[in-house]
């Protein structure tokens, strides 16, 4: 059987209403809650096994309805399949079925679901949405600031770590003693009649797979607007300066229309909040003060500039999110710093471009598909002809664009050549000389430059958007990796301490343009690194060399930050 881990909160609500039949039929079975969690074998993995564990947990409480699903029931999106469940639990009992808001219930719910994983937290109260009500009560109150939902009741569950509707639902049903059957509450009050539900599947953070239900009790008539809202807020600049944030030019994005004319159904731009490096501690419980975000205040109202004093200490990035009564949130912070260069060999990260790629074709060349969708002038087919493995692209997305762009700063023919270190050996590209190759964020990258050149150069902040750090592809053997703005701040220690944690032994790690040339650390026999308590310098590569293939992705918090365990099984939370 899986292994399951539960932390349990109860459900939230505005306004708990006591469970009424909606349904003039006889119930089959009660709305009393089991006396204890069901003990049985579960089972998901088929349509016979999601039957005979639900018919086998509504008969340990005395309900003889055995669970049918209907045909079809394969081919329903995650979406309908928890509908569909959730109406088959009230059925049994008498209630009448929820419809489901397709457009700004679901959108609310959706973006939420988004939130938690983007920014690895699992809680009602958000660090970005009406952040300054941070209660039990949050999840209730990102529905309700919407106009058309000002004057109704709502409750909201949260489910993350499961991986089908089956298995949510059936925590919430009959695995939730330890929340006093909240969940179980809201799926079964009489008195919701709506249902908005927001899944994200493999969208990582702690859980990977975040669901979200916002339930409602709409009294009269009420049609779901045809389209959602799903387009994030557009920002301006984000400076700062004398202990205050700044953040110009919010406004709701103009791709939106339920925001829109005389009388909207939704609001506009909701909540601006700021914060550095990190919005949330990884793996704890979040009460309202563990969120690094502050609350911006818009100065005149309606101006689209929004301020906040927060500390900006040396290293740290700051970060504005705007957020939309959709939920929908953009997060921008200022153009990345500088990068010193001069006459030789210099390492540098890049961070990833804004376009986000398209999946390649069935037999494609990942690299080509990646590279078509950015739009990118530079992307020919020699360009790509050899592709290396699918990852974002960097800003500068191939070796041609990295030298123009320099070049164009630091003065004509400025690059000597461009090297990444590919499968134990250099690949080179020499400007007018070769052919470009792709080049990838978080991959570590050699400038060389002619000896006179000295200077610095900035990385365009047009085309970089916000990206958690990359997964990094491991080769046995020396591999030259980079973790590239917005991250920072991680220690050696704590890069060997997270490789390793993926089951990889690192031999050693060399800060420097090849294994041989720079500071090298080697692990201790009892696993400490000499002198690796020290930050990696920012914006560099690294040289990392592993017993065997392997992946890493880079965490945004220092390991007292992150109170792992070293434990290892499969999460399953509910809220």
């Amino acid at each position: 059987m899986t292994k399951f881990r539960h932390i349990v909160v109860a459900l939230v609500a505005s306004i708990l209403i006591p469970l009424v039949s909606a349904s003039l039929a006889q119930a089959a079975c009660s709305t009393t809650n089991p006396m204890m969690n069901f003990a049985g074998e579960t089972k998901f993995a088929s349509d016979a096994e999601i039957q005979s564990t639900f018919t086998a947990s509504r008969a340990a409480e005395g309900c003889a309805t055995p669970l049918v699903l209907p045909a079809g029931y394969d081919s329903m999106t995650p979406q309908q399949q928890m509908l569909t469940l959730f109406n088959l639990e009230r059925e049994a009992r008498g209630e009448t079925a929820l419809k489901l808001d397709p457009t700004i219930m679901s959108q609310v719910a959706q973006s939420h679901s988004q939130e938690m994983a983007t920014y690895n937290y699992f809680s009602h109260a958000s660090p970005i949405n009406q952040k300054g009500l941070q209660t039990f009560t949050s999840g209730v109150i990102r529905e309700m600031v919407n106009p058309v939902f000002s004057k109704y009741f709502f409750g909201e569950n949260l489910a993350a770590g499961y991986s089908t509707a089956a298995q949510a639902v059936w925590g919430y049903m009959y695995d939730d003693a330890e929340s006093n059957w909240g969940h179980r509450g809201a799926i079964l009050q009489g008195e919701f009649n709506w249902v908005g539900i927001g899944i994200v599947l493999g969208g990582g953070g702690e859980y990977n797979n975040y669901w979200t239900d916002d339930f409602a009790h709409i009294t009269g008539a009420y049609t779901p607007p045809a389209k959602a809202d799903t387009k994030g807020p557009v920002l301006g600049p984000v400076t700062y300066a004398n202990g205050e944030a700044k953040v110009t030019g919010v406004a709701d994005s103009p791709e939106n229309v339920n925001d829109k004319g005389a009388t909207p159904l939704t609001a506009g731009v909701t909540d601006v909040v700021f914060y550095t490096n990190k919005i949330a501690k990884s793996g704890a419980e979040f009460e309202p003060n563990e969120f690094n975000t502050v609350s911006a205040t818009e100065t005149p109202a309606g101006s689209g500039t929004w301020t906040a004093k927060i500390t900006v200490n040396t290293g740290e990035v700051l970060h504005a999110v705007a957020v939309d009564g959709s939920g929908n949130f953009t997060d921008s912070s200022p153009p990345p710093p500088p990068v010193p260069l001069t006459g030789g060999e210099n390492t540098v990260a890049l961070p990833a471009a804004e376009a986000a790629e398209e999946p390649a074709g069935e037999g494609a060349a990942p690299a080509v598909a990646a590279a078509a969708s950015t739009g990118d002038p530079y992307a020919t087919a020699a360009d790509y002809r050899q592709p290396r493995h699918q990852g974002e692209l960097a800003i500068t997305p191939n070796a041609r664009a990295l030298v123009d762009s320099i070049d164009s700063q630091l003065g004509r023919n400025a690059v000597k050549d461009i090297k990444v270190y590919v499968n134990d050996e250099w690949q080179t590209y020499y400007p007018c000389g070769s052919a470009g190759f792709p080049l990838y964020a978080g991959e570590g990258v050699v400038v060389d430059l002619k000896p006179h050149v000295t200077g610095v150069w900035q990385l365009s902040k047009k085309d970089m958007r916000f990206s958690k750090p990359p997964t990094l592809q491991l080769q046995a053997g020396w591999n030259f990796v980079s973790v590239p703005y917005p991250a920072n701040g991680l220690t050696i220690e704590q890069i060997g301490d997270e490789i390793a944690s993926g089951g990889d032994r690192v031999k050693e790690l060399t800060i420097g343009p090849a294994p041989e040339e720079g500071v090298t650390y080697r692990p201790t026999r009892k696993g400490r690194w000499d002198h690796g308590t020290g930050d990696v310098p920012d914006e560099q590569g690294l040289w990392v060399k592993v017993d065997s293939a392997s992946t890493w992705t880079p965490s945004e918090e220092t390991e007292e930050e992150s109170g792992k365990s070293g434990e290892f099984e499969e999460l399953v939370r509910v809220k």
